[in-house]
Order: structure tokens, then C-alpha cells, then sequence
């Protein structure tokens, strides 16, 4: 899929076609992290605590309770990296 980039400010902006947005989850507002590698730019997403609870939880934060807490499973934080060591 090719694009072009266009002027913004001091900086160059690009369209991100509805499609791939939609792909990744992203939406107007959304927080993403930019960054090279390889001399390629990653675009990935951003997620807040709140945004892993809520989806953790399958409900806002307001309306997340201690009896929630309680119950649940654990959270998959992704796998481990560097030498943490865990019981």
C-alpha cells in the first residue's frame, strides 16, 4: 500500500488508510508509539494501565471493584525480558 507523506508544521504527517487502522484498533485520538528500526518506522500502539485493565476486565475502570480484583486471573503482561527471576 503505498502513501505520501505531507508537510505539517516542522514535521511530515501521513495518512493511515481506514482499513489498517481499523486492523489495529486505532481510532482518531489514539495514543501510538513511533520509533525506527532498521532504518523502517514502527507505528505500534500505546496503551495506558487504564486501558489494560478495562480490557482485562471487560468493563470501564469506574465500575471495576475490589470483588474483581479478587477473582480474577492473572494478567498476561507479555513475555519475560531480561533477567527477572520469578517464583
Amino acid at each position: 500500500m503505498e502513501a505520501t507523506l505531507s508537510r505539517w508544521g516542522n514535521s511530515l504527517g501521513i495518512r493511515i488508510p481506514n482499513q489498517v487502522a481499523l486492523d489495529l484498533g486505532f481510532h482518531a485520538g489514539s495514543k501510538v508509539e513511533i520509533g525506527t528500526n532498521n532504518g523502517q518506522i514502527t507505528i505500534k500502539p500505546k496503551y495506558s494501565l487504564k486501558d489494560i485493565y478495562e480490557s482485562h476486565y471487560h468493563k470501564p475502570l469506574s465500575e471495576i471493584t475490589a470483588e474483581d480484583v479478587g477473582k480474577a486471573s492473572e494478567m498476561d503482561w507479555g513475555k519475560d525480558v531480561g533477567a527477572e527471576v520469578l517464583d
